[in-house]
């Protein structure tokens, strides 16, 4: 147990690093997976020719602070492209402990994974020996097990936050007994030492113990079910006002792409309309609803709160044309 999900992540690659006694960690352009510095190499970067072939991505400094032995460390992969994957991880096998993936790549856009990349994904880690973390964080909004149920992918480590935590701070990471048995203590000092004041804290646990409870199996088909009808509805109105959209839904989050076609990596989803999403937050937002290139379904809604969300979006949209 720990606090956050950067915390769970942190831990997930260290524990890597020290299992398999290798260096480097592989994760996905544009992929968030908390503040360690780490992850935040190619966090969202900016679109330009710093990042390298879209088949073979550069990893590119997203803060300032980074060390240079982190951005040396950080191999960066192309998400839903299996062969690149597979290219890119045998060359660096030697030196590879992990690769951590978000499995439906909600910070990167929302692009869902495709034709069965995270099942090649697990293949591929195994043919090299390299471990696979699952950060479930927000993925875990989807099923009653994960995206690694929705899936049926079984990561060596799955780091979980928000939802296990009832919305307190408070995270977990789970996993492989061989692994995990770094932080046993029950034989002298553990190879990994975990410390920290608000760790397993009791009111994370209550919070986190009582939304699981809540959260049966029939109340994430309950939460699918009224996704997938906002967002038919959405897409509804926003051809009714002759604006072009993609909408994606999956459990209970819904995102809105004003693109083409669904975008299926970090670089297609960043050609979005940056300008078309801001005036849709703060329009909303001044009609009392808070909206960032989507959003996510939560139990007490109903229909009568799509209904809402809907005729302001149409209100909104009306000022267009």
């Amino acid at each position: 147990f720990c606090s956050s999900g950067t915390e769970a992540v942190l831990n997930a690659l260290r524990a890597s690093r020290a299992f398999t006694g290798k260096s480097r960690i592989a994760k996905f352009e544009g992929a968030y997976h908390g503040m360690d510095e780490y992850v935040m190499v190619s966090h969202v970067p900016p679109l330009g020719p710093g990042l390298g072939p879209e088949a073979e991505p550069k990893p590119f400094p997203t803060s300032a602070g980074l060390t240079p032995e982190a951005i040396e460390n950080v191999i960066i992969l192309p998400f839903n492209n299996p062969e690149s994957c597979e290219r890119i991880i045998a060359a660096n096998k030697d030196h590879l402990a992990a690769v951590i993936v978000d499995p439906i790549s909600t910070a990167a856009g929302l692009t869902l994974p495709v034709n069965g990349f995270l099942c090649s994904l697990r293949e591929i880690t195994d043919r090299y020996g390299i471990l696979l973390i699952f950060d479930e964080i927000i993925s875990f909004r989807i099923s009653s097990g994960g995206a690694q149920e929705y899936y049926d992918v079984r990561p060596d480590l799955t780091c979980m936050g928000k939802v296990v935590a009832g919305g307190t701070p408070g995270a977990i990471v789970g996993g492989r007994a061989d692994i995990l048995s770094l932080y046993d203590p029950s034989a002298g000092a553990p190879q990994i030492p975990h410390s920290g004041t608000y760790n397993a804290n009791p009111l994370a646990m209550v919070a986190g113990l009582t939304t699981l409870r809540l959260l049966t199996p029939d109340a994430y088909g309950q939460l699918e079910t009224r996704a997938a009808k906002l967002g038919s509805r959405l897409a509804e109105t926003f051809s009714a006002a002759g604006i072009q959209t993609r909408i994606t839904t999956i459990g209970s989050l819904f995102r809105v792409h004003f693109l083409p076609t669904k975008p299926e990596n970090y670089r297609q989803a960043a050609q979005d309309d940056a300008l078309m999403h801001k005036f849709l937050f703060f329009s909303l937002l001044n009609k009392g609803i808070y909206w960032k290139l989507g959003g996510n379904i939560s139990l007490p809604m109903d229909d009568t709160h799509i209904d809402q969300l809907v005729s302001t979006l149409s209100d909104c949209l009306s000022g267009l044309q």
